[in-house]
């Protein structure tokens, strides 16, 4: 069955183009939608973006009911991470500070 949708904007030619300016995770979830937007159905669009179907409908759903904004992570409850954004991007990519004092000379 397709998915039905009552909000109609934006399109999925605008979601597609939305989705080149978003994270990873938010990406996935947005053309997604524009996949379901185009007549996919939830299960062959959510196989698409890794996802399982009842995530899929989860994702419609908060779509429908809070638009773009909907698709992207909410705030997590817990402590605030002691790490800066850029501390963190350097130790998931393998990079550490350069030693102050490396031993040749």
């Amino acid at each position: 069955m397709p998915a039905y949708f009552f909000r109609s904007e934006p399109g999925a030619a605008e979601l597609r183009g939305l989705a080149r300016h978003e994270s990873g995770r938010v990406c996935q979830r947005v053309l997604m939608i524009a996949n379901l937007l185009e007549g996919m159905e939830h299960e062959e669009a959510a196989r698409l973006a890794g996802l399982s179907r009842s995530v899929a409908y989860e994702w419609h759903n908060r779509y429908e009911e809070e638009g773009i904004e909907g698709l992207r992570d909410r705030p997590r409850p817990g402590r605030q991470p002691r790490v800066d954004a850029v501390t963190s991007a350097r130790s998931r990519n393998g990079l550490s500070p350069a030693p102050s004092c490396s031993g040749m000379g």
